[in-house]
């Protein structure tokens, strides 16, 4: 076996990694994309199970 025999799966190894490694760093930059605006924080209203059971029992007849 020749280093020309294994040269097709090793570059396919190599743009693999380099496909991986692009995509983790475009998801840790630390900007919006176009298209992907600011997401709204999530509500500040805390039910506890208690509140949960009761709004699910007052909906059934």
């Amino acid at each position: 076996m020749t280093l020309a025999h294994h040269a097709p799966a090793l570059a396919l190894v190599l743009l693999l990694a380099l496909a991986a490694w692009l995509l983790l760093r475009e998801g840790h930059r630390d900007h919006t994309r176009p298209g992907h605006g600011q997401q709204r924080p999530h509500s500040t209203r805390v039910g506890t199970a208690q509140q949960d059971h009761d709004a699910i029992e007052g909906d059934q007849p």
